[in-house]
């Protein structure tokens, strides 16, 4: 397979990727089957093909004998999809990385048959396996559903980059994964993810590998241990024991084309009284926005993309996260968790959805305050001037 020529041919559209010779509404190849089956089921019954390594089992699991993080080795494996969420053996589909159980029904959607989402995803997806791109060597599947998304990547993709290199597998000959973005091609590259290697993922490929590496989703080890294993390709990791992070950083979204403040400026004015830095994320590379949360000591935010870099700041992180009352995604509270910062919740005024935010001052003021004054004593020397 030409990776380059690939790879060229490709058209983006947001965050849908097709092949122009895929685009025909009509498609030949083999129906797809949903045989899906768990990684120990598939292990089970095919002993000879499968090779599992263990990484870490979750203390709250109650069977222990699986491991709750892994990744698979698939001899004669295949994979298919813009997410890579069709992987298996023979006629079985592996089941934890699907992210639709079965068939796309519209009854799964809001509005049924008039769903956008629906729709769009019905005319994506075909019905029918292409013809198969088989691949000598080892290829590691590394994508997953909303890569496309800033906090998705950085959260749930890259950190299937670090199991695979625990399992000591990460040298292969291609690796199924996005690359078309800049946020994307700057993390690979510190990853050590050679780009001539990268095939993007769409609906029309189909990949046969002699060797096909498959690791389990994030865990939150391997969440931990993205952020240093970045920052030291920076030369940042021997700062951890010699500088104290102080910063405090205000993630503003003015500039953002949706989920904006509506008292943006008080909000900021408000927040410049306890020597905090204003920040517009989306206009920074993945370098500095790593440098400035290595450094970052409090941040305020609202609940967005930005706050995920929480991942290369150094424990314990203050986060205060401006979030709507409409918005009931708890994603930043887990990741959070998952690295051991402290957060806490400003919920802020949304009457329609996609409508003006207005986040309530007097609960900002008293959130920042209270996370100041827990600070140490020489840490929390700057207070409201």
């Amino acid at each position: 397979m030409d990776i380059a020529s690939h790879n060229r041919r490709l058209i983006h559209y947001g965050k849908y990727v097709f092949a122009p010779s895929t685009l025909l509404p009509f498609r030949r190849g083999e129906r797809k089957h949903y045989n899906f089956a768990s990684m120990e089921q598939l292990a089970t019954k095919f002993p000879d093909r499968i090779d599992v390594h263990g990484l870490e089992t979750a203390s709250s699991a109650k069977n222990d004998k699986f491991p709750d993080s892994y990744v698979a080795s698939i001899r004669d494996g295949w994979c298919h999809g813009r997410n890579c969420d069709w992987v298996g053996i023979e006629d079985q589909a592996l089941q934890e990385v699907r992210y639709i159980a079965g068939r796309l029904r519209a009854k799964d959607f809001s509005h049924g048959y008039f769903d956008p989402r629906y729709l769009r995803r019905l005319i994506a997806t075909p019905t029918r396996f292409p013809r198969p791109t088989y691949i000598s060597g080892r290829v590691v599947v590394l994508n997953k559903v909303a890569a496309h998304n800033y906090f998705h990547w950085l959260s749930e993709v890259l950190p299937r980059i670090e199991l695979v290199r625990r399992a000591d597998l990460l040298d292969a000959d291609a690796y199924l994964i996005d690359c078309h973005k800049s946020f994307q091609q700057q993390s690979l590259d510190m990853l050590g993810i050679p780009r001539e290697k990268i095939i993007e993922p769409h609906e029309g490929l189909l990949i046969r590998a002699e060797n096909l590496i498959v690791p389990s989703f994030y865990s939150a080890t391997a969440r931990q241990h993205l952020g240093p294993l970045m920052k030291s390709a920076l030369g940042l990791i021997d700062a951890d024991q010699t500088t104290t992070a102080t910063r405090r950083i205000y993630v503003s979204r003015r500039h953002s084309k949706n989920r904006n403040l509506a008292n943006e400026r008080e909000v900021s004015k408000l927040l410049e009284g306890f020597d905090f830095e204003t920040h517009f994320l989306e206009q920074y590379s993945i370098e500095k926005q790593i440098r400035l949360f290595h450094d970052a000591q409090i941040v305020v935010g609202l609940h967005g993309a930005g706050l995920t870099n929480m991942i290369f700041a150094r424990p314990p992180l203050h986060v205060i996260e401006i979030r709507p009352n409409r918005c009931d995604r708890t994603c930043f509270a887990e990741l959070s968790e998952d690295l051991g910062h402290h957060l806490q919740v400003v919920t802020a005024e949304q009457r329609k959805r996609r409508g003006p935010i207005d986040c309530p001052l007097p609960s900002l003021e008293q959130a920042v305050s209270e996370t100041i004054e827990s600070l140490p004593a020489v840490a929390s020397a700057k207070s409201c001037s």
